[in-house]
């Protein structure tokens, strides 16, 4: 993403567009990749715009194959397409067991149907746009592929 500037509170942040410039960002592949080493997970927490950062990383992530946690919020309508795009290139690149975590912590499903993300993506959305009642604000989403899947296991069934 480029023209952006950061607005927020606290310690919290998100991007805003800035058409007049600002903030020129660089790719994680480009960041990543000169740092020589093994890249085990990748995990994401930009408020919005995590499908920007992992596109701007796919070269890594085939490469590397990582562990992926990121957080799947979206207020807009491009966010949540940027999403659904992001969803289908990491199961391109071999992306196969989901997690779905709530915004509370507590784990909602686990899939290997991205489908199934789609449908709950749109549950939260009727909500954004005042559809539906409030119960959730927004996703993680913990992805592996194959190889990876028995970790996750053990790493689900030591959470809580």
């Amino acid at each position: 993403m480029s023209n952006v500037s950061l607005d927020g509170k606290g310690g919290t942040k998100h991007a805003v567009i800035n058409i007049n410039g600002g903030i020129k960002s660089i790719p994680l592949d480009q960041i990543i990749f000169n740092l020589n080493s093994n890249i085990r997970i990748l995990k994401t927490d930009v408020d919005g715009y995590d499908y920007d950062a992992l596109d701007s990383s796919m070269a890594v992530i085939e490469a590397h194959k990582p562990i992926i946690f990121f957080e799947c919020e979206y207020d807009f309508e491009y966010q949540k397409s940027g999403y659904s795009k992001t969803l289908k290139s990491l199961e391109s690149a071999g992306y196969c067991d989901w997690t779905v975590f709530d915004n509370f912590g507590e784990v909602v499903i686990r899939t290997n149907d991205i489908g199934i993300i789609t449908q709950l993506m749109n549950y939260v959305w009727q909500q954004n746009i005042g559809q539906a009642t409030r119960t959730i604000h927004y996703f993680d989403i913990l992805t592996v592929q194959q190889n990876d899947s028995a970790l996750i296991d053990k790493v689900l069934s030591e959470y809580n």
